[in-house]
């Protein structure tokens, strides 16, 4: 693969890509099976749509998702090429672009921050049903006619309305992803739970704090974004509130299994004081832990 290609603005990319630009901010490429596709590294975001799954075992496919149709999201400058998107292999397909301006000052900016599938990896793509497909291409026929409209007053919250409605829908099929994923997205809390474990057990929070999120979804070879949403969505918990959780649980087993000290126990789990940690622990189960281990 050669050097990638830096696209700063909306105009580069139809260039580029043999489109004319109707906006400045915002534009749709369709995408034949011929298409030229460089490796791109763009400056803005884009959603790519591909109309015919037949590639099916890319893009972190599995036997439990749906096969009719791929999503792929990217945020700005998130490398894109043929080989890592599944696109244009004999496929055509759909080509979302829109400048962070365009959303500047409107609410939908605050919608963009609930997306956390733009930082997904390639390989946790969205995979559609054909009925989804269908809703997500009709929402890109809606972009597609308000830019053949032209610029006026009402253009842009047209089109971000219109833009905020695909994203909305993006959502509830990632969402339902999740639902048709259970049985591996348990295997994943479950592989979590012994990443968290086994560090706080070999006292690595000694030299190196607190496990992060990133470490953990690195280990398991997926995205922070994919992660914390998946937590987010199983367990209802943040990601630093699930380590907070097993830090705990932790601790509750130490003071019914172990003579361990209260002063031990917290030095151990890396808080900074016992102190710290009683408060912590009597927050999250009600009782102190002597309490706790008087009790129990």
């Amino acid at each position: 693969m050669g050097k990638a290609i830096k696209i700063g603005t909306i105009s580069q990319c139809n260039e580029l890509l043999h489109e004319k630009t109707q906006h400045p901010l915002i534009s749709i490429i369709e995408l034949g099976g011929d298409t030229y596709m460089p490796a791109l590294q763009m400056e803005f975001y884009a959603i790519l749509l591909r109309d015919n799954a037949s590639c099916h075992d890319t893009n972190g496919w599995q036997k439990c998702d749906y096969c009719d149709a791929t999503l792929i999201a990217l945020s700005p400058e998130k490398l894109i090429t043929i080989e890592s998107s599944g696109m244009l292999q004999a496929n055509k397909g759909h080509l979302l672009i829109f400048h962070p301006l365009l959303l500047q000052g409107l609410s939908t900016e605050g919608v963009m921050k609930e997306c956390l599938f733009f930082d997904f990896k390639f390989n946790e793509a969205l995979h559609l049903s054909a009925r989804e497909y269908h809703i997500l291409l009709a929402a890109f026929c809606d972009i597609r006619a308000e830019l053949h409209w032209g610029i006026d007053e009402y253009s842009r919250i047209i089109l971000v309305n219109k833009l905020e409605l695909l994203l909305n829908y993006c959502r509830r099929f990632y969402r339902r992803q999740f639902i048709t994923r259970q049985e591996t997205n348990r295997n994943i809390i479950s592989q979590t739970e012994n990443i968290i474990e086994n560090y706080f057990l070999s006292a690595k929070t000694c030299h190196n704090g607190m496990p992060s999120i990133e470490t953990i979804a690195r280990t398991l070879n997926l995205s922070k974004a994919y992660l914390e949403t998946l937590l987010r969505y199983e367990t209802g918990n943040s990601s630093t509130e699930f380590i907070q959780k097993k830090r705990i649980e932790i601790a509750r087993r130490q003071l019914l299994h172990t003579n361990k000290s209260i002063h031990d126990i917290a030095c151990g789990l890396g808080f900074g004081s016992a102190q710290h940690f009683c408060h912590l622990f009597k927050k999250l189960t009600g009782y102190a832990p002597l309490a706790y281990r008087l009790q129990n």
